[in-house]
């Protein structure tokens, strides 16, 4: 199948004619299909202080950033299509730390509603830099001692999500999701960060006990295969069992907890049993939006390993005013299979609405990177001006 290929490559040039078409159909076929459009064009100045995470050789770099965004919403009684396009394009005046970039983001999706339940379906292609991508999902990054010369590799993901929930009486819904995903890395260090494909099934049954608890179950079983012979693939399954609490209008929290074996299939088969967990909540108000959520998780990696990680994100909002808002983000991993690698990263943001199609942001973000041999940081700040077109 061409859309999950390795060597296949999508042409940029083409990556509007999806979007283009879905939109000429509904126009010419249905004259009753409602149509949202917007169009977002954000430029940014980037400083970091040490892109690379250099342990002893920190380089700072300036980047110019543009991310041009365009959104599509088609609704049509009882469908939906709707299709995400964006650039990310940065350029660098040093190579050898950071290179310039033109990184595509392509999401399609179809959703159908009927009687009693609901089918969707999910394409995306992404492209993203490896020194973003690593630091968030597994840990490792790309730096050495004595030079930069590396620069920063591209992973390269392609998956497809299909789902299919269906109410089994007034009380229970039943939910049944796939995702197939093919993950590969092209650069001039990629050769230490293995592609792979992953499979995954889950279903899960929701019983509501009240009008504010509710009870689901979930069985959920996947396929890891990295590429190279001295990777063995691995199958992963479990189940959890969890409930959701809505407190009020304001505050809800979500727990579910369960055990999951992993059986890798190497020249001597080896089997890990573990657990995991996760618990979340938000709160929200009129002029606030907090959330925090704890998980323990096994996932796919780009080491040619499934990764068992623990992970904590936090979030805090406040709106001054109408034109005028703040927020704290903040997220701690630890890679438990990886060396007990710790990342930790600190985001605070200002955003000012200067009119009804621009906003300013200023943004300033800590980066900290922990094993048991090394630990590294990097620090940025980026000012932004985002243009808005929306619904032309």
């Amino acid at each position: 199948m061409l859309l999950f290929s390795r060597q296949a490559s999508f042409p940029r040039t083409h990556l509007l004619i999806v979007p283009m078409c879905i939109l000429l159909l509904c126009k010419t076929t249905n004259s009753h299909a409602v149509i949202e459009q917007s169009l977002i064009l954000p430029i940014s100045f980037e400083y970091e202080s040490n892109p690379s995470f250099s342990v002893t050789n920190e380089q700072e770099i300036n980047r110019l950033i543009f991310v041009p965004s365009y959104s599509l919403t088609v609704n049509r009684e009882t469908e939906q299509w709707n299709a995400d396009l964006s650039f990310r394009i940065e350029r660098s005046p040093d190579q050898t730390i950071s290179q310039d970039r033109n990184d595509p983001l392509l999401n399609l999706g179809w959703k159908h509603d009927y009687e009693t339940g609901q089918f969707s379906a999910t394409a995306i292609l992404n492209d993203q830099s490896t020194r973003i991508s690593e630091f968030t999902d597994d840990g490792p990054v790309e730096f050495t001692n004595s030079s930069l010369e590396t620069g920063d590799n591209t992973q390269k993901r392609r998956s497809l999500f299909l789902g299919w929930q269906k109410n089994v009486s007034d009380r229970t819904i039943f939910i049944l999701n796939g995702e197939i995903t093919n993950m590969a890395f092209e650069g001039p260090s990629a050769l230490d960060l293995v592609g792979y494909r992953n499979d995954s099934l889950n279903a899960s049954l929701n019983f509501p006990l009240s009008g504010r608890v509710e009870t689901f179950t979930q069985l959920y079983a996947s396929r890891y295969n990295p590429e190279g012979t001295n990777n063995s693939s691995s199958e992963s399954r479990g189940f959890n069992i969890g409930v959701k609490w809505h407190g009020n209008e304001n505050f809800n929290i979500t727990a579910s907890a369960g055990p999951n074996e992993t059986i890798s299939n190497g020249q001597i088969q080896s089997i890990h049993k573990s657990w995991q967990a996760i618990m979340s909540m938000q709160y929200s108000t009129l002029k606030t939006n907090s959330y925090f959520s704890a998980s323990r998780s096994r996932s796919p990696g780009s080491t040619g390993n499934i990764n068992e990680q623990n992970r904590i994100v936090a979030g805090w909002k406040y709106v001054v005013n109408e034109r005028d808002n703040v927020a704290l983000d903040f997220t701690w991993g630890q890679n438990l299979t990886l060396n007990k690698i710790e990342t930790k990263s600190l985001i605070a943001k200002y955003t000012k609405n200067i009119s009804i199609a621009m906003d300013f942001s200023l943004s300033a973000i800590h980066r900290n990177r922990e094993d048991t041999l090394t630990k590294s940081y990097s620090n940025s700040v980026m000012a932004s001006i985002i243009y808005n077109i929306p619904d032309f």
